[in-house]
């Protein structure tokens, strides 16, 4: 298809659908557990991405109204070396999650 026919077509709307027993579908417990586990994997990782951002922040603030400015060059090291890992657990989490099979 080219972009001109995906602009022109229409979409159809095929309205509701009904008489569906929810009790009569069934659905893979383990499939189910490991997209729920992926979930939270996902999610928990893009928190600890941004909890880190946060506490770097505030601990590279904290330093320099303390005074102690010495002790911010081996906290740039610490986040520097904890960064590239964090966010390639995040990135790899989160891509997973949304190409997964569904």
């Amino acid at each position: 298809m080219t972009d001109d026919t995906i602009n022109t077509e229409q979409l159809i709307e095929g309205g509701e659908i009904t008489d569906v027993d929810n009790d009569e579908i069934k659905i893979d417990p383990l499939k189910k557990q490991k997209a729920e586990t992926t979930k939270r994997l996902a999610i928990l990782l893009v928190v600890i991405l941004a909890l880190s951002f946060g506490i770097h922040y505030a601990m590279i603030s904290w330093l320099i109204i303390k005074g102690t400015t010495s002790s911010i060059d081996t906290l740039e090291k610490t986040f520097a070396t904890w960064l590239p890992v964090i966010s390639g657990l995040a990135s790899s989490a989160v891509t997973y999650y949304f190409s997964k099979e569904k």
